[in-house]
């Protein structure tokens, strides 16, 4: 409240009380102007004006803040076919997207694809991000199929990455690894595998359970999972990416075992890469698998030097090598792996079309972009001839030889003390295990 007053002369001040002031009063001889603003209603006012540009501000900027309900699902379809249907606070919403593009409207379709680009650019960079921190690191294993590396982060704490050349397409790996209750029959270590859910709408998206044997004194391991897969041939990743995540399983299928009874595995960033490569020199069909695990919690602090290497040495090789075998005797008519791709044609039957055309484009390419090799004077063709082999000393093949002796050695005693503690694992009291498995 803001009060003017003009008066004619000065007169001595007068207190609330009407005694006179203790001072002169000073003399005027115009007119004064008093302003009189209290301070309680001059910050009453400040405070509106306030309210009032940030409550025009969320007025404007409210679509840009608000979380969008879908947020958690962008991105996980990557098909022309595939239609996101998902329950979202107790109501059904439609999601679509691929050819038809429509729900109620056009917008829809292109902020869900644009939410879906974002997702899959995400998702790529932390494919390259873990790559690069890779790259300046030895592999732990190498043959000629398989690569393997290790990483400790601290703790319980791991991180892997393997590289396999497979022989033969995909697909059937795919199916393999997505038919979870079908793994413990041939996948001595997976002990019980289980197919909660299938989430509709969502390319590849399950739901899984999977308990995994542990050497001794260890407990028996449990993962649970959820997975997606997503089309990157178009991007610098040129492959089919294949995204999991752990955590607690939100549907009511019951669980066969408890956190307390099996403990679960805590993963990290877990990313697939699969991408069909050229056939090799007989014309057989080949794929690239890249598997990384960052950052996976195993829930053991102290995990022995021989576990980690039976991991990388024994398992995985073994798992490459029974793969193989499967893909090549248990994909027949009549089979049920082949049952399950032919009951989802539009899962397994888009992936293989897609990682075909992928293929035969690349070779196009490739076969464009080849210089064609200069004819002689002579109208012959002129070719080059392989150099001889350069000889090797006697101490290299020796080295070479010890190298060898060397690496069999260390994989015998690997198989050794995984075996020791499977003995152990199957003849100790039954107290003494229990004691075992609680230290554990």
């Amino acid at each position: 409240m803001v009060r003017f007053s003009l008066n004619s002369q000065a007169e001595p001040c007068v207190q609330q009380n009407g005694k006179p002031c203790v001072g002169p009063a000073a003399a005027s001889s115009g007119f004064e102007l008093k302003l009189q603003v209290q301070q309680q209603e001059l910050m009453a006012g400040a405070a509106s004006v306030v309210a009032v540009v940030v409550t025009t501000l969320l007025l404007c900027y409210r679509k840009k803040w608000r979380r969008d309900p879908h947020e958690h699902l962008a991105g996980l379809s990557h098909t022309q076919k595939a239609m996101l249907k998902r329950a979202q606070g107790g109501a059904d919403d439609d999601v679509s997207g691929g050819d038809g593009g429509g729900g109620a409207d056009g917008s829809d379709g292109a902020a869900s694809s644009s939410e879906q680009e974002q997702l899959k650019a995400k998702y790529i960079t932390a494919i390259e991000a873990s790559e690069a921190g890779w790259a300046m690191e030895a592999p732990a294993h190498s043959d000629e199929n398989l690569k393997a590396w290790h990483r400790p982060e601290g703790g319980s704490i791991h991180s892997f990455k393997y590289e396999v050349i497979m022989p033969f397409e995909p697909t059937p790996l795919i199916c393999l690894a997505r038919e979870v209750d079908l793994i413990p029959t041939w996948h001595k270590f997976i002990s019980k595998g289980l197919v909660l859910e299938e989430l509709p709408g969502i390319f590849g998206g399950i739901w899984a359970y999977c308990e995994m044997w542990m050497p001794w004194p260890l407990r028996s391991r449990c993962l649970l999972l959820k997975s997606v897969v997503i089309d990157c041939l178009d991007t610098s990743l040129e492959c089919f990416v294949v995204v999991a995540e752990s955590g607690e399983y939100p549907g009511t299928t019951p669980l066969p075992t408890t956190p307390e009874q099996c403990p679960r595995f805590a993963l990290g960033g877990c990313y697939t890469c699969i991408s069909r490569l050229a056939p090799d020199a007989q014309g057989n069909a080949r794929s690239k698998w890249v598997f990384y695990f960052d950052r996976t919690d195993y829930q053991v602090k102290n995990i022995p030097n021989f576990v980690l290497a039976f991991a990388y040495k024994v398992m995985a090789p073994f798992v490459r090598q029974i793969c193989a075998h499967l893909v090549n005797n248990n994909f027949g008519p009549g089979s049920k792996y082949a049952e399950r791709m032919e009951a989802s044609p539009d899962f397994y039957g888009v992936i293989q079309s897609r990682c075909q055309e992928f293929l035969e484009e690349k070779m196009g390419k490739k076969a464009a972009g080849r210089p064609v090799p200069k004819a002689h004077a002579s109208g012959i063709t002129r070719r080059t001839h392989a150099r001889a082999p350069l000889k090797r000393s006697v101490s290299e093949l020796r080295a070479q030889e010890q190298q060898e002796a060397d690496a069999a050695r260390e994989m015998r005693n690997i198989y050794d003390a995984a075996q020791t503690a499977f003995v152990r694992s199957q003849s100790m009291p039954p107290g003494l295990m229990n004691a075992a498995t609680r230290a554990s």
